[in-house]
């Protein structure tokens, strides 16, 4: 299984890089229309013929309003199959049980909740649900940059009879310090988890960051499940970005991760790690950028140690040279 670092649209980032935040730069896709109704709807049993119901029957659970984090474009978010029955509000009301679909917030939360991304996750012999989510007053200012010094959450839910629990969940995710000139993108998790074994996978999600100066770069973190945790077995920068003269003057170094099966124990990750130079060109109406042949710049190994991977072989993934270059980095 290969998973490959797509190249980021540079052009468009490089006024969000001086702005302090790195942008999302993906393309927008149209969503689906919104629920209007919950599609597991609460069921009551009918009383029996000699039964005499002394309660009236719950009134149906009010439409699900949510809408995603950051005043996206796409509001409305798509739940993957099998979890196509379900909507944002129950997926939020197992995390939260407090949680109020008209208001959408929580007080365990300690304010506003939001699903920003949502994948399949099959391991273990399970079928679960990757949950990226958002919560505090932020979730309602705009992409740039409400999301920038706000910690992404991440759970794994599963069904259970006719509603949703949470399987496992991860510690808080890291952070820049207070003050700290270090802003985030969104995390995003990954179409196709990674074999960890032949039982088990890993899900992978990844983030953007920028230092506020024309540099950004890509962090990849994979979480395996472990009885009610996802626990964090690798946390790695998987791509550098620099820009160094404008549009004509752009430099990548991404990787190329793969997997390599052991007989006596959990999968290696094998890295590619490769420079580019791009450009694009802002008189066209295209701007997705235009690079050059790839440079290749080594190959490292990862092995499982037992708590996380560890890096065998190889060298720590470079720096793009025009950050040397023009910043000292």
């Amino acid at each position: 299984m290969i998973i490959r670092s797509p190249l980021l649209p540079v052009g468009l980032l490089v006024g969000w890089a001086w702005l302090g935040c790195a942008g999302d730069t993906r393309p927008k896709v149209a969503a689906p229309a919104p629920r209007t109704s919950e599609s597991a709807a609460v069921r009551v049993a009918a009383p029996s013929a000699t039964a005499i119901p002394t309660t009236k029957a719950r009134e149906p659970a009010p439409p699900c309003a949510h809408e995603r984090p950051f005043t996206f474009d796409e509001k409305t978010l798509a739940m993957p199959a099998p979890y196509d029955a379900f909507t944002p509000c129950q997926a939020l009301a197992a995390i939260f049980p407090d949680y109020d679909r008209e208001k959408g917030s929580s007080v365990a939360a300690g304010g506003p909740v939001r699903i920003y991304s949502v994948r399949r996750w099959d391991t273990a012999g399970r079928t679960l649900l990757g949950v990226v989510y958002y919560v505090g007053e932020e979730v309602t200012e705009s992409f740039v940059c409400g999301q920038c010094q706000v910690s992404a959450k991440l759970a794994a839910l599963e069904v259970e009879g006719d509603r949703l629990r949470v399987a496992a969940k991860a510690k808080e995710t890291w952070k820049p310090k207070n003050g700290e000139a270090l802003f985030s993108g969104l995390a995003e998790l990954d179409l196709a988890p990674l074999a960890f074994d032949a039982k088990e996978t890993l899900l992978a999600m990844r983030t953007d960051w920028s230092t506020g100066k024309p540099g950004s770069w890509r962090s990849l973190s994979l979480y395996r499940l472990e009885g009610a945790e996802l626990s964090l077995v690798l946390s790695e920068q998987d791509q550098w970005w620099a820009s160094g003269m404008g549009t004509a003057d752009d430099d990548v170094v991404a990787s190329e991760v793969s997997v390599e099966p052991r007989s006596d124990g959990p999968n290696d990750l094998r890295v590619k790690i490769a420079e580019r130079r791009c450009h694009i060109d802002p008189d066209k109406d295209d701007l997705s950028p235009v690079c050059g042949r790839d440079a290749p710049l080594g190959t490292q190994r990862w092995r499982f140690s037992g708590k996380a991977y560890k890096r065998i072989e190889g060298r720590p993934t470079p720096l793009p040279k025009l950050l040397h270059k023009l910043w000292g980095w």
